[in-house]
């Protein structure tokens, strides 16, 4: 096959590395070195040095000869010149360069195939800002596209058959379990790690995204669409869990809201007053151990958030009573202890890149898009002395945190510190309205184990979310 190719930059080389001996390729253009194609490239086997959109010069290069022609220089107004020229002398397959999106279309018009790098790029780069788990490729010369949608740890759509995520506007291809591409069934359910291979109609990636939740949902609904809540027995900690409470449903759209608290008490019943009309509002009557009981409703129940109240510790009642961190891991979704926050301004998150870290941050980040509310992450590296010498996790750590704003569009703060996690943290807290923190196993070890956990909540000056899985 003959390719005359005008234009020598990094596209033709990118080009003719791929060609093999079965192609024999002229080059045109208007540097000086434009010889050096014949010996650098075995496809190549004339050059030309010249203006490209001279027909002169065309002709010299034997225009008519050849079955193709690639206008490749960065000049849009050449390319279009040799596209003309390309059509006029009859040649079947003309593809052009194009530099700016606003000349595709003229291209086009005048006979040629055309590819865009800026637009790609652009397209590319905007696609991975707005779900990096989603990768979009034009098909059919534009007229449309195939999306590769991965099902995240907690998309929206895991559990759901292809038949419910089907549409006229679309068609699920293929769906890949790890190496294995299933066999299409309307029934087949997708699972968390499939990948959808999915045939659109263009610019359907917001359609497709809808309804397929691409985004993973978002908190605490995720959870549940309730929020539980267990008051103090005084009324002014009844009045500030309740507010705080309040303010959580308004700020994560929450559709119901259970109070464990004494129906009769004035703060409840004002509250109740207020809030009936815009949030659906049940009253469940208190028993001897609130701890058991919000944990036996949380099942029972589509719960988002559990609330209970901060009560100060004491050596007698620690070693009786069931902390709020063991409620917590108990739990199946995130529990607040409520130190009466009425305003989440500022979010703390202390971060070490675990797993139950990324997603305490995950939270957070959510949560400053809903309060409008700035988020912090600490990094607090323990002294040597405690572990020897270890391999430094933080810039790691900061990359992965970085990243994580980044797929959110938000932005973050971030402090690093050295000494105690616990003194740091809660030293950080004073500053902030609400700390998001993500508490590992019962049994494990580390930074933010449990016992650290527990002291962070006891001592921190605001309200805590624990977040465990």
């Amino acid at each position: 096959m003959k390719v005359l190719i005008c234009g020598a930059g990094r596209a033709t080389r990118a080009l003719l590395r791929r060609m093999g001996a079965g192609w024999d390729a002229t080059v045109v253009d208007n540097g000086p070195d434009v010889n050096e194609f014949i010996q650098e490239f075995e496809s190549v086997s004339r050059a030309f040095s010249g203006d490209a959109s001279s027909p002169v010069v065309l002709g010299r290069a034997g225009l008519v000869e050849h079955d193709w022609v690639l206008a490749m220089t960065s000049d849009d107004e050449v390319n279009l010149a040799v596209v003309r020229f390309a059509v006029e002398t009859g040649i079947k397959h003309v593809v052009a360069r194009v530099m700016f999106p606003e000349n595709k279309a003229a291209m086009e018009e005048a006979g040629a195939r055309t590819f865009s790098g800026i637009a790609v790029m652009a397209a590319e780069v905007m696609q991975y800002l707005r779900n990096p788990r989603v990768r979009v490729i034009s098909v059919a010369r534009g007229r449309g596209e195939v999306l590769e949608v991965e099902v995240g740890p907690r998309s929206g759509m895991a559990g759901s058959t292809l038949e419910s995520l089907s549409s006229p506007d679309w068609h699920v291809a293929a769906v890949f379990r790890g190496v294995r591409m299933l066999i299409q069934t309307p029934e087949l359910t997708v699972m968390e790690g499939d990948i959808l291979i999915v045939v659109a109609e263009p610019d359907r990636y917001e359609a497709v995204c809808d309804l397929m939740q691409c985004v993973e949902m978002d908190f605490p609904q995720v959870y549940g669409r309730s929020i539980l809540a267990a008051l103090p027995e005084d009324e002014d900690g009844q009045r500030g869990v309740l507010a705080e409470a309040l303010h959580l449903a308004q700020g994560t759209m929450i559709e119901s809201l259970t109070l464990v608290a004494d129906a009769e008490a004035q703060a409840v019943r004002d509250g109740v007053a207020m809030w009936s009309e815009s949030l659906d509002i049940r009253l469940v009557s208190p028993e001897s151990r609130p701890y058991a009981q919000v944990e036996a409703l949380s099942q029972t129940e589509n719960v988002g958030i559990v609330v209970v109240p901060w009560t100060e510790p004491s050596l007698l009642k620690s070693l009786t009573r069931r902390t709020p961190l063991k409620l917590a891991h108990a739990l199946d979704c995130p529990l607040l202890i409520a130190k009466s926050t009425v305003q989440y301004k500022k979010i703390l998150v202390p971060f070490t890149g675990s797993k139950t870290t990324e997603l305490a941050l995950d939270i957070a980040l959510q949560m400053g898009a809903r309060f409008g509310a700035q988020v912090t992450v600490v990094l607090v590296r323990e002294p040597e002395f405690l572990h020897g010498v270890q391999e430094d996790w933080v810039p790691k750590a900061i990359a992965l945190a970085r990243e994580q704003a980044r797929t959110r569009s938000m932005g973050l703060s971030e402090e690093i510190r050295e000494g105690n996690p616990v003194l740091e943290t809660t030293d950080m807290a004073r500053d902030y309205d609400l700390i998001v923190l993500g508490s590992g196993a019962m049994d494990g070890a580390g930074l933010l184990n449990p016992d650290v956990g527990g002291h962070i909540v006891d001592k921190s000056p605001c309200s805590v979310l624990v977040v465990t899985s």
